[in-house]
């Protein structure tokens, strides 16, 4: 059995709704999956671009598994913020995603220069987003929030990316199940938290509901400031350290977003805030920004040719 995976150029693909795309390039190829750009085919999406994400990894019935449930988890997802699924299928013994098309990443947005309000907003954003994901039946944790998955288009911000996902039933937070299917070490070198490194470390007792929490203040802290602080490792298993925050370049809004980030990478994690509180908190130091740059004008209505 071969993991060798080929697709001609402008050769029909058919998704499990009937709809055709036709590839066009390819766009990434990861262990278990490759990527292509494709375009539909079917009136009326005839040249709507997509990402069509496909499996490769035949040769292994439990990553094959794990990208169905992938597939099948990112179907039922409704939510602005979290990347969208639109088809799937079967390419002979390959099954596949039919995805919107993301081309701009996180980690490619920040080489330019962002505003604050776009910064603050793309943070409210993905908490809304961890959010969403944690008012699930059962709640789902992503396990792999980097800048390099999350997505932007726009002005929205999109989590991606889910291979890593997974749903918290009342046993994982547990036993630590939540990662015990997971091949490799089930986390990002630069991305680790401590719940993570415990599990792998093979502690007992490993509650994963507010990991997302760390690692989304890693991302955001490289937002704000252009560092990770996590101190880098050889070994996944060795314990985590964070150095300093650093410097955040925003006037009188500064001090609360440095609060606010040491909140979210608190090592023990009954210390970090849950989503909900942190969308609220988050919100509160958007708000003061956009009101401090008065967007909102007093005189911008205008009644019977008079301004109110």
């Amino acid at each position: 059995m071969t993991d060798h995976l080929k697709f001609t150029r402008w050769t029909g693909i058919q998704g499990s709704s009937g709809r055709w795309y036709k590839p066009i390039e390819l766009i990434a190829v990861g262990k278990n999956a490759a990527t292509f750009l494709v375009a539909g085919d079917t009136p009326p999406y005839v040249g709507i671009p997509y990402a069509i994400k496909v499996f490769r990894r035949v040769s292994s019935e439990k990553s094959r598994e794990a990208f169905l449930k992938e597939a099948s988890f990112l179907k039922r997802l409704d939510h602005p913020c979290v990347m969208r699924v639109v088809d799937d299928g079967n390419y002979y013994s390959n099954p596949f995603l039919v995805a919107e098309y993301l081309p701009q990443t996180l980690e490619t947005a920040m080489e330019k220069k962002l505003s604050l309000q776009m910064k603050l907003s793309y943070a409210v954003q993905l908490l809304s987003a961890l959010d969403y994901l944690a008012m699930q039946d059962p709640p789902v944790i992503h396990r792999d929030l980097k800048p390099a998955n999350i997505f932007v288009r726009g002005r929205t911000c999109i989590l991606g990316d889910f291979g890593l996902k997974k749903e918290l039933l009342l046993q994982d937070i547990a036993d630590g199940d939540a990662i015990k299917m997971s091949e490799g070490p089930g986390m990002p070198k630069r991305f680790r938290t401590p719940e993570l490194v415990r599990y792998y470390n093979k502690e007992d007792n490993v509650d994963l509901t507010r990991s997302d929490i760390f690692q989304l203040g890693l991302t955001l802290t490289i937002l704000f400031t252009g560092r990770n602080p996590l101190v880098p490792v050889e070994d996944y298993g060795e314990p985590i350290v964070l150095e300093n925050i650093g410097k955040i370049d925003a006037g009188e809004v500064a001090a609360g977003i440095n609060g606010l980030l040491s909140k979210m990478l608190a090592i023990t994690p009954t210390r970090r805030p849950n989503p909900k509180s942190l969308v609220k908190s988050w919100s509160k130091v958007l708000r003061a920004v956009i009101d401090s740059k008065l967007y909102l004008q007093p005189h911008i209505f205008v009644r019977g040719g008079e301004k109110l």
